[in-house]
């Protein structure tokens, strides 16, 4: 192993502590702003927050565009109550106030009108998206966080549209826009929850992109890294595995357009950058719960191994067959345009003849090894729904979306059948 190849694998750890670093001090940060500079709007959001049912269909009658008031209103009592204590033991603990006779939304307003002492934590996630929003009531209330946070996912998106587009991948540009719509990305902006992934997607994607046009491929598992770290630190376990497939996709497809086949060292890149992901968001994980451990002065594993045991294997009275095949049913049954009657399957039925009819039409033969690459990363959320089963069956009005990277390898996959490739100029 050359010296060279020693700091280039040295460059990942000092990066994953850099990255868990940042995080630790913007908790930290947040955690010293006064109440008083928060208080005002933090009463409007109660108010917000209560206006609604803790879960409730946007659209009438459309499970696909429920939205999640109740993971909202435990971010706001988090984000509401990281200013007491000691700054570090709350940012590990994360207290929040639990009344089981009430709802998410009437325990905040108790907090933030009553001011109900924290009495529970939520110390399994690192909830960095709670930092973020304690730092914006500084100047608004949560419906204008919403919307904030709405256009800047918007702009953020549009960035890897508007690279793809002006780089000659029109076809690309155009897959990825409709990956987001069939997800229904418009409903996204409705929760925090929601928002944070398809924030930190195009984050990860626009550097990855980048460095492909570059040629620094080299660079991608590392910007995975920090792409699984970032995901980690916002998510709430809801489509984490899209800050992964359609950025390594997007790459993917860039490298197989400059080259004009799939390398054996290309399919390692895209194998060493899911690695990395996954260490970049698994050791996270580790990373929290190593700390709460070693600041609370206990094994912070007693608060985490119940919480992991029923997302896993939780029992809700069905067989396992059910479980699993129900899992993913009630996933893939939430795509655009189901939910729209027979309508919305008459145009599903119609969609797909008229790509079948394109494919067949334009066919050029297939490139088995792109084929396969774009299926194995394709299939990445089915994996995840299946592991997690629980989680992927409660809460399937959400997790859904992370099928936009399923989409987006379909969409590449037929457009790769569809076109001859040459090497790009140099």
């Amino acid at each position: 192993m050359t010296s060279k190849t020693v700091i280039k694998l040295l460059n990942y750890p000092v990066f994953f502590l850099a990255g868990a670093a940042v995080g630790l001090i913007l908790l930290l940060a947040a955690s010293h702003i006064p109440r008083e500079c928060v208080q005002e709007h933090f009463e409007e959001s109660a108010d917000i927050m209560c206006e609604n049912p803790v879960f409730y269909d946007i659209r009438e009658g459309l499970t696909a565009s429920k939205t999640d008031r109740y993971a909202d209103s435990l971010l706001l009592n988090i984000a509401y109550n990281l200013d007491t204590g000691t700054p570090l033991q709350t940012v590990m603990l994360c207290p929040l106030y639990y009344d089981a006779t009430k709802n998410a939304n009437y325990r905040l307003k108790d907090v933030v009108y009553d001011g109900a002492l924290s009495n529970d934590q939520y110390l399994r996630y690192w909830h960095g998206l709670a930092a973020v929003i304690r730092f914006l009531h500084i100047f608004m209330n949560a419906g204008e966080i919403y919307i904030f946070l709405g256009i800047l996912m918007i702009i953020l998106n549009l960035i890897p549209v508007f690279l793809l587009f002006r780089d000659g991948l029109k076809a690309e540009a155009a897959g990825y826009l409709l990956s987001l719509v069939i997800v229904r990305i418009w409903y996204v902006p409705s929760s925090f929850e929601y928002l944070s992934m398809f924030i930190v997607m195009p984050l990860v994607a626009i550097p990855a992109l980048l460095a492909a046009k570059r040629g620094q491929y080299d660079l991608c598992p590392l910007i995975f890294m920090l792409g699984g770290l970032f995901a980690n630190y916002f998510d709430f376990l809801t489509t984490e595995t899209v800050t992964f497939t359609i950025p390594v996709l997007i790459v993917f497809r860039y490298r197989y357009v400059q080259e004009g086949t799939v390398r054996s060292e290309t399919v390692w890149n895209t194998v060493f950058s899911a690695l990395a992901w996954g260490a970049g968001y698994i050791g996270m994980w580790l990373a929290k719960w190593g700390l709460a451990s070693l600041i609370l002065k206990e094994n912070a594993m007693t608060y985490v191994m119940d919480h992991i045991e029923e997302r896993l294997d939780g029992d809700i009275g069905i067989s396992y067959s059910e479980y699993f095949l129900g899992a993913l049913k009630r996933n893939i049954s939430q795509l655009y345009p189901s939910g729209y009657g027979a309508v919305g399957i008459a145009v599903l039925i119609l969609v797909l003849l008229a790509a079948a009819v394109w494919v067949f039409i334009f066919r050029t033969g297939p490139d088995w090894k792109f084929l396969t690459v774009c299926f194995l990363i394709g299939i990445i959320p089915y994996v995840r729904y299946l592991i997690l089963h629980n989680h992927s069956y409660i809460h399937y009005f959400f997790t859904y979306r992370a099928q936009a990277g399923t989409v987006f390898a379909l969409f590449l996959m037929a457009s790769s059948c569809c076109a001859v490739h040459r090497r790009r100029k140099k």
